[in-house]
């Protein structure tokens, strides 16, 4: 939790000449490492638990479970539930280190009561193993976010499709291509794209284009847009890529 708190403090530094889109990532770092270190101790108390489950290796009091249960629960549910609010992959990982936190004091509650009235020895390895495999399964989608970031894939909450008809509605404008999608950090993205105009346009006129699709980008979730413009008539000299449209291969689209 100290490692996720110190970089997510260096997240919320400025662009600099040494990272020129700024420092985001650092809190996407931060959710690697959590949810990494959550996987690992998760297997951890798995492999441990498994076999106490037939043969445990001894007898807990009780009562002190219970004690340290009650003192757990209150302690780390105020801190989850300061950080329930929070929506960087960041917060949401250190929630769920937090909820594994409540968890497991909630089920050595449960375990101590049990022991208390029933002596069922077996109940707290077997709430532990069930506990580890509800953390790995939850921490791992949270992780497959995280690579999703990393590896610059188009965020879930970006539709291409709506985007390529917005921009094929505006005026002047042809086809575009080069368009990429990514995300800094789960939160903040990011678009770029050539974009081929109407030849004979004037200055006026493109700029009028650019500040329609940067508006109509940001309205769509894109808090950020690099736009370059091309006359229709000229070739591209970037390497081609698939992502693009144009007016005349999109005429069906509404």
């Amino acid at each position: 939790m100290a490692i996720a708190y110190f970089l997510e403090v260096t997240s919320n530094k400025k662009s600099d000449r040494k990272y020129s889109y700024g420092y985001r990532r650092f809190s996407t770092l931060a959710a690697l490492v959590t949810g990494v270190i959550l996987c690992a101790g998760s297997l951890f108390i798995l492999v441990e638990s498994l076999p106490r489950i037939w043969s445990p290796a001894s007898i807990p009091k009780a009562e002190g479970m219970i004690a340290f249960a009650m003192i757990g629960l209150v302690v780390n549910g105020i801190a989850a539930f300061r950080l329930s609010k929070g929506s960087s992959l960041n917060e949401k990982m250190l929630l769920w280190h937090l909820l594994e936190d409540v968890m497991s004091w909630a089920l050595v509650l449960v375990g101590g009561l049990a022991l208390m009235v029933w002596q069922w020895t077996w109940l707290d390895p077997l709430l532990a193993v069930l506990l580890s495999l509800w953390v790995i399964r939850n921490v791992f989608l949270n992780l497959r976010q995280v690579l999703q970031v990393i590896l610059q894939a188009v965020p879930q909450a970006v539709n291409m499709e709506q985007i390529t008809d917005s921009i094929l509605k505006v005026d002047w404008v042809h086809n575009f291509h080069h368009m990429h999608v990514w995300s800094l950090d789960g939160e903040t993205h990011i678009l770029t794209a050539h974009l081929g105009l109407q030849e004979g346009l004037t200055l006026q006129q493109w700029d009028q284009v650019k500040v329609k699709i940067k508006n109509l980008l940001y309205q769509e979730g894109l808090a950020e847009s690099t736009l370059e413009f091309e006359d229709s008539s000229q070739v591209c000299l970037e390497p081609h890529h698939e992502a693009g449209a144009s007016k005349d291969s999109c005429s069906s689209r509404p």
